[in-house]
């Protein structure tokens, strides 16, 4: 009995000891076959895959971040950086020249099963670094051409490196505002997003990214609607809603050699854009037999004429557009607009400091008619938590409803990074051109395009 006392005595003991090593250990059950996780809560995945953002640094300072996975024993992390493995380890200590990065972080076990987040981290320059103006146009590099970039602080600088390639025949203005060089790329890089740094007074600064592209820098485009409905073109009822409209566009300059428009089609059948005598617009021919009627299938999306140095006067001599042949329906009617850029930069906007820097060009526009009724007007901005803002007049009222009063401005939140549009009323003319012009007002958000189209 005395023998059987003792050895419950020592079982229970043991399982008191192991219940004890149990809780102070909650990762030691995870081996080698189960699944890699990284333990960061930071490093969740957002909403739509997009990448988490990393806490921003300035160049002074190292890129340190530690990965917290399990099962810890058996898992590797690696480190890449723009696509590029640059370390292995748990934690990252490294110097960053300014720029934005990708960073991405793997968990692989000692089986290879693997896991990972993504992430984007900033590296800010100092004041009175180099640094590039905003701008996708800017930042184009076209192979085999000499490019030539806005900035500021740009005097000084001896090389250009893309990718760690050098360019050549590099000029620095004296002034600092423009930096000029060969893109001397051809068989060293691909197309694609690249770093890109520079070389003063024998210091390295990173510049951010750059886009190389065998092709010119082409402005954005997008359609703005001329008509939408439904219509049946056959041989007796061609479409010409548009008929005078047309010859008015070409008169006020918002059609004119080179615009392209779109005419969206459905059914099975021909057709195409003609003069009101049914003649070709585009070559100048009479004759309705050399009219130039396109195929109409189950496939055609839509038809795309481009005007010529014909056209206007084909439109104005023979009573305006039509749009003819037989067996489709048109839905909608386009034009295709592209973006014209009249500012870039960077400018910070808070309550005391609108963006101004096209005040009196904003009462121009309107007056030669570059902006007009209907003209919507792209903002590029930096948002950040509680940025507000809009398009006031020089007096901070709004333009767009006639309304005066500071109050009634119509502030929206800036803050996201995006395009932020405004369409221009029947108002804003008059409101603008009254009140000393055009701001951008509000606090907290950083321009850096302004565009229209």
């Amino acid at each position: 009995m005395k023998k059987l006392y003792m050895m419950l005595t020592a079982l229970v003991a043991a399982v008191a000891f192991n219940s004890c090593s149990v809780d102070n250990d909650p990762f030691i059950t995870a081996g080698e076959d189960d699944y890699p996780r990284i333990l960061n809560t930071e490093l969740e995945e957002t909403s739509g895959g997009k990448p988490s953002k990393l806490p921003t640094i300035d160049r002074t300072q190292n890129f340190t971040f530690e990965a917290i996975v399990t099962p810890t024993q058996f898992t590797t992390v690696t480190w890449f950086i723009d696509g590029e493995k640059v370390t292995e380890g748990n934690k990252i200590d490294m110097p960053m020249l300014a720029g934005d990065y990708d960073v991405q972080i793997v968990a692989t076990t000692t089986k290879g099963l693997s896991t990972y987040r993504n992430c984007t981290l900033k590296v800010v320059p100092l004041e009175g670094d180099p640094a590039l103006a905003a701008g996708a146009k800017n930042h184009w590099c076209q192979i085999g051409t000499t490019k030539v970039m806005a900035g500021t602080n740009l005097n000084g600088i001896t090389q250009v490196f893309i990718n760690n390639i050098e360019c050549v025949d590099v000029v620095a203005s004296e002034d600092g505002t423009s930096l000029s060089f060969d893109v001397t790329l051809a068989g060293l890089c691909k197309p694609g997003e690249y770093q890109m740094s520079v070389v003063k007074d024998g210091v390295r600064y990173g510049m951010g990214k750059v886009t190389v592209s065998e092709d010119p820098f082409k402005e954005d485009t997008a359609e703005k609607v001329l008509w939408e409905g439904d219509w049946q073109v056959t041989w007796d009822t061609p479409f010409k809603d548009l008929q005078e409209q047309a010859k008015a566009w070409f008169a006020d300059g918002t059609w004119k050699e080179g615009t392209t428009i779109r005419v969206y089609v459905s059914g099975e059948g021909q057709g195409t854009v003609a003069t009101a005598w049914w003649n070709n617009p585009f070559t100048g021919i009479d004759g309705e037999a050399n009219r130039g009627d396109r195929p109409i299938t189950s496939d055609t999306k839509y038809l795309e004429f481009t005007f010529t140095d014909k056209s206007e006067a084909m439109f104005n001599n023979q009573d305006g557009m039509f749009i003819v042949g037989n067996g489709y329906n048109i839905s909608k009617i386009t034009m295709m607009v592209s973006e014209t850029v009249v500012w870039e930069g960077n400018w910070v906007v808070t309550w005391d400091t609108p963006f101004k820097e096209l005040q009196n060009q904003a009462k121009d526009f309107f007056a030669n008619g570059t902006w007009k009724e209907g003209t919507t007007l792209l903002v590029t901005a930096l948002g950040s938590e509680g940025g507000q803002g809009t398009v006031a007049t020089a007096w901070w009222n709004n333009p767009f409803t006639g309304i005066d009063g500071e109050a009634n401005r119509g502030d929206i939140p800036f803050t996201e990074d995006k395009v932020y549009e405004f369409i221009f009323t029947d108002k804003s003319a008059d409101h603008i051109c009254n009140q000393d012009g055009m701001f951008l007002v509000g606090n907290g958000y950083t321009i850096t395009k302004i565009a229209y189209k």
